[in-house]
């Protein structure tokens, strides 16, 4: 299953491409999105739009306000494209 989930790699690139930074420099996932990232509110809110149409998915706003870290991002991610993987297609 766990090959069905995003790669971290993909969520590190869009993380990379938010804070302009290269995919090797937000690799770790304890760096701090706002701190060790830059990342400010407008970035944020660019980035979820991206993994959210990158990866299929639907980030609530309760998620957008806990992910601090590269690896919160990561979680969040590969959780929620596993709950629409499992639900199946809705037609």
């Amino acid at each position: 299953m766990d090959d069905e989930l995003p790669p971290q790699e993909g969520v590190v690139a869009a993380i990379a491409h938010a804070a302009r930074r290269t995919p090797r420099d937000c690799a770790d996932p304890g760096l701090d999105l706002w701190n060790d990232l830059g990342i400010d509110s407008l970035s944020l809110l660019e980035l979820i739009r991206d993994l959210e149409k990158r990866f299929q998915v639907t980030i609530p706003d309760e998620d957008t306000g806990q992910a601090n870290t590269v690896g919160d991002l990561v979680t969040i991610v590969q959780r929620l494209a596993g709950s629409n993987q499992s639900a199946g297609p809705t037609r």
